[in-house]
Order: C-alpha cells, then structure tokens, then sequence
C-alpha cells in the first residue's frame, strides 16, 4: 500500500455540515496513523461539483455524499474503494454510512409526547428514504401514547431554491390553517422554517398553537428563524469519523465490510419554537419545565419537584400530574435522565466516569445500575453493540 493515500471527499453545495463531516474523517486519521491527502471538492473549496473526473486526477478512495450518473460505476472499474453518505439511490456494492433516520423519528415521537401534545403534523417527502423512517419513528412512538399523526407530503425539489417559496406557501398555508390546535409539526429545518415564517405573518402562535421541531443540518437557519428552532440534530462528526473506518477496511482489503453503518446520536436542541410547555396547565406545567431543565445533568429527585410545584393535596398532583403527562414524576425523570444518558453514550467520547459526573451520579456503580433496570445491559455493553 502506498505510504500516502489521496482520498477524494465531496458534498453537497447546500451543505452546511461539511465541516463536522471533515473533524471526524481527520480525528479517525489521527487516531489510525492514516497520512490521508484529501482532495475536497465543492464550492467551500473553490473546486468543481459535477463529478469526479478521474482521468484528471487518480485517487484511491472516495468518500462522497451522493454519486452522481454512473461515477459509482467508474469507481467499481477502477476498483477503487467508494463510501457513499446519503440514504437515497442505494448502489449494490457500495457501503453506505448514514445516520439512523428511523430513531430521528422516535425521538421526535418522544419529544412532542413530553410536551404533552395528543396531535402532530410530520411534513417531508414520502419518495425519499430517509424521510420514510423518520415518518416511520414518529408514527411508531407517538402511537404508544394515543397521539395522532397527519402526514402531508411535500416535494423534496421545492424546498431548495429561494425562488420556490411562494409555491411552498401555498402548499403550506391551507394545510397549517387545518391542523389543530395546538399541534406539533415535524419537517426538515428548511420546511420548519418556512412554517414559522408563515405562523408568524398570520399570526399564529408558536409555540402556542404550532410547535415546531425541525430536523437537519443548519445551526445558523435555526438560530435566525422567529422565534429560534428547535431541531434535532444530524450527527455529522460521527458520520465522518465512521465513513473514514469504513474506507479504512476496504482500502486495507480487510474482510466483512460493513455495507450499512446506521450512525446513532443526533441529539434535540431545544429553542424557543417549542421550548415553553403550554400543553400542560398549572402546577403540573411548573414541574414539567423544571424536570427538563434539572434531570438532564442533576441528580433530581421527585420529591423535590413535589415539594416545589405542589400548591395543595399531594395527592391531587399526583393525578393530575399522571393525567396530563401519562406518566408519574419519578418515571418522566428517568426517562429524560436515559435519553440524555443514551446520548452521551453514542455521540460522546466521554468516559464512563465523565458521564457520571456530566449527570451528577453519586458513583460509576450507581449509573451502571441505573443503567441496566431500563436496557438490562452495561453502558459499556450497550456503547460497544451500538458500535458494532
């Protein structure tokens, strides 16, 4: 094998993650010993988008977001090792490395029946992969907890180029005046931020009426919608980082190759377009967003939220906490305090002992048994299985 390695590296124009993608394939380089040389294609580089024309230039690996027309053959002739990193036209032969859609769904499933919502809108394009699994997850998990869910399709080409907004408004515009109230809506982060864009011209309350949850790629369009998104994010260093160890085994002629790495970890970032739980009401609402700030990092107990949210008969709160959330205090705080651990587990290189601090656990000890009444097996077990 050649002593230094020119690996070509391209996605999309629009993307907004290439640098997070970047961190991770050079963090598995140091990490390996790989002197990789990466030729990065695309307009952040100054450099060519329509394809890799490798009469120009060899190479000896690729890592590229989607292939265009038949380059995904030209790589198999040449017999150079391709890593693809998009969900959408599959190529047999050809490893693919995508984060885990169909959890993305799941934990906007479990996000909204936190929130304590009994109806959701999930808006996407049913013709694409990725957006099937995360119909798929949200559908799954918000049906446990007796929610319904509308799907509304909307196509992919549309939400791209500036000049196709007036067209998504009026696709957007009935169905939104339709939905119930208040509701959940779901959607890519471009789609959720033209939503918000149009609630507020009609002057409909977010988070209000329409709590709004994007998934994606864009802290930047998130940060300057009105009012700021809440998304779930993509995992995009993790993505790259496992992208680089995949390529790493097929340059290296190693066998059993995964043809399907499924990425865990995108995290929810909670912003002001769902951040308020207004879906529940008195004191329960008080205990609510003192659970969701406190659990995810402190070692909270039930009794302190009773003690700070009770106005009257303990008793009395407690069903009416039960009635309006489905669950009780101490079950709503383990389940935030697994989710942020389960999180810390997959999109971290935190230690075992750090996370135990991070979540103010009394003892490593105390976390792993924690730990193992809600998945019956180690962190360290579930970290290395989730792994592969």
């Amino acid at each position: 094998m050649k002593e230094r390695l020119v690996i070509r590296v391209r996605l999309p124009e629009w993307s907004t993650f290439t640098e997070a993608v970047l961190r991770g394939i050079l963090r598995y380089q140091r990490e390996h010993w790989r002197p990789w040389r990466l030729i990065c294609e695309g307009e952040f580089f100054g450099m060519k988008t329509s394809g890799i024309e490798m009469e120009e230039e060899e190479c000896d690996g690729a890592i590229l977001f989607r292939p265009v027309e038949d380059e995904a053959g030209v790589f198999k002739r040449r017999d150079v090792p391709l890593v693809v990193l998009s969900t959408e036209n599959a190529q047999k032969g050809v490893p693919r490395v995508v984060a885990d859609s169909v959890e993305i769904g799941r934990r906007a499933g479990r996000y909204f029946t936190g929130l304590g919502l009994k109806d959701v809108a999930y808006i996407g394009d049913l013709g694409m992969s990725y957006s099937r699994c995360w119909q798929r997850g949200l559908v799954t998990e918000f049906a446990k907890a007796g929610g319904r869910v509308q799907l509304h399709q909307l196509a992919e080409d549309l939400i791209f180029p500036v000049e196709h907004r007036a067209r998504i408004a009026e696709i957007l515009n009935p169905l939104l005046e339709h939905l119930p109230r208040p509701c959940g809506i779901f959607a890519k982060d471009r789609v959720a931020a033209n939503v918000l864009t149009l609630a507020e011209k009609a002057e409909w309350g977010i988070p209000e009426e329409f709590c709004v949850l994007g998934a994606g790629y864009s802290d930047i369009l998130a940060l300057t919608c009105s009012p700021p998104l809440s998304t779930i994010d993509y995992p995009s260093e993790r993505v790259g980082y496992e992208a680089a160890a995949t390529l790493d085994k097929m340059l290296r002629g190693m066998p059993q190759v995964p043809r399907h790495v499924i990425v865990p970890g995108s995290e929810i970032r909670e912003r002001e377009s769902t951040g308020v739980v207004l879906s529940f009401t008195g004191p329960v609402q008080k205990a609510v967003l003192l659970i969701r700030k406190e659990a995810p990092h402190s070692a909270l107990q039930a009794g302190e939220v009773e003690s700070n949210c009770t106005t009257g008969s303990l008793s009395t709160f407690r069903q009416e906490f039960r009635n309006q959330t489905g669950m009780t205090v101490k079950e709503m705080i383990k389940r935030i305090r697994i989710e942020r651990l389960e999180f810390l587990l997959l999109d971290t290189r935190l230690s075992i002992k750090e996370i135990c601090y991070e979540m103010a656990f009394s003892s490593t000890e105390e976390l792993a048994r924690f730990f193992r009444r809600a998945h019956g097996c180690s962190p360290t077990d579930y970290r290395e299985r989730k792994e592969g």
